[in-house]
């Protein structure tokens, strides 16, 4: 009985944990996008910087 409950709550439960997961992800990503872009604008700025001094 109680494990017939246990596996319901967790089949109405699964989208969300799906959702959760597909959430860290994507944020994962896009903090390394974030990061990359960052340090990529900075080198451009460092080279840009070098070439009008």
């Amino acid at each position: 009985m109680i494990f017939c409950i246990v596996i319901l709550v967790y089949k109405l439960n699964w989208p969300i944990i799906q959702n959760i997961a597909l959430l860290s992800y994507f944020t994962k990503t896009v903090i390394l996008l974030f990061n990359f872009v960052l340090k990529y604008s900075k080198m451009n700025l460092i080279i840009t910087f070098h070439v009008l001094s």
